[in-house]
């Protein structure tokens, strides 16, 4: 299963929106709170403010790994 067929079936769990599967743009920038760059895959909420993680083939969806997309680099 692809991260396509993840956003497919998994929802926001603090709105219950859609989720989709990140670009390659908005994967170079996100930069998660431990300074990482980039990520491997994301589930990117409908609305693109933020994003989950995946990490392995699994999402990360939880609210401490939450990653705010409106914050450029996404550092605090």
């Amino acid at each position: 299963m692809g991260t396509e067929d993840l956003g497919e079936m998994l929802v926001c769990p603090s709105t219950m929106m859609p989720l989709r599967p990140a670009n390659p743009a908005e994967l170079g920038v996100v930069r998660d709170l431990s300074g990482r760059h980039g990520l491997e895959a994301a589930l990117v909420r409908g609305d693109g403010l933020v994003a989950y993680p995946v990490e392995g083939g699994i999402p990360v969806m939880l609210k401490e790994a939450v990653l705010d997309l409106r914050r450029k680099g996404n550092t605090p």
